[in-house]
């Protein structure tokens, strides 16, 4: 399974590439189908996370931490420009009203699940706008 994966991965990162689109993609795809085979995610988490964790820091300082100009951060223009894009990831909270109630919450219960989806689903998709940094990021030197 790892081979394919490999090899998948090999096929889509130029792929992608060359079509311009981001090359991140091309590894997410090549990923994806492994990720729905529970012994294949498990085998692959179990035998990697580790290593992986430690990848993960070093490509995102080198992908984006060094896109970052930290000279400008007392540019007000970059503030403001910061402050719009929290707004944005702030605007995800709210979907946690829309987390549907699964389960009965016993009245006087110390533990409440439904609270805890709620939370779990706002901060998942703050963390989600990560990603639109990065296509953020691909827009503006296209010149988008």
């Amino acid at each position: 399974m790892f081979a394919i994966m490999t090899t998948m991965l090999l096929a889509y990162l130029p792929l992608l590439n060359y079509t311009q689109a981001s090359y991140l993609t091309g590894a997410f795809l090549a990923g994806v189908p492994f990720s729905l085979i529970p012994h294949a995610h498990h085998t692959f988490m179990e035998k990697t996370h580790g290593f992986m964790s430690w990848l993960l820091r070093v490509f995102f300082a080198a992908t984006i931490g060094f896109q970052v100009p930290v000279k400008q951060f007392g540019n007000p223009y970059v503030i403001g420009w910061g402050f719009i894009l929290y707004i944005c990831v702030l605007a995800k909270l709210p979907l946690a009203l829309y987390v549907p109630q699964f389960e009965d919450v016993k009245k006087g219960a110390s533990y409440n699940p439904f609270v805890r989806d709620r939370v779990i689903c706002a901060l998942a998709m703050t963390c989600r706008g990560e990603f639109s940094f990065i296509i953020a990021a691909f827009a503006l030197s296209a010149g988008l």
